[in-house]
């Protein structure tokens, strides 16, 4: 059973293995835990800058979405993009994606 929840603080240590996951398949390099722990950790204690969501699927981390805010000219303020998006390969296919994008959507359309 598929069960997404917003991202807090203590989710940190289940999103860094997918976080690294996704930043090897788009080959960032320089994935460092402990660096992106304190980042991920300040950006899910300031929901000024953004948020995010992590997917489960049976109770097992199979996914997860960033957004953030930005200051944008040409939407005449501030606006939320996706920074890290990711669902396991396995995983794929099955709707978790577009359940992540669903929830996103309807925070950011509603905030």
């Amino acid at each position: 059973m598929l069960q997404i929840r917003q991202a807090a603080i203590d989710d940190v240590p289940v999103l860094l293995p997918l976080m690294e996951v996704y930043w090897a398949f788009e080959g960032i390099s320089g994935f460092d835990p402990p660096r992106v722990s304190e980042q991920l950790t300040r950006l899910l204690s300031e929901p000024r800058l953004g948020c995010g969501w992590v997917a489960f699927m049976d109770g097992h981390p199979v996914g997860y979405l960033v957004a953030v805010y930005v200051f944008s000219l040409e939407h005449l303020g501030l606006t939320a993009e996706i920074d890290e998006f990711m669902v396991l390969d396995q995983h794929r296919g099955h709707g978790v994606g577009s359940a992540l994008l669903g929830i996103a959507e309807s925070t950011f359309t509603t905030s």
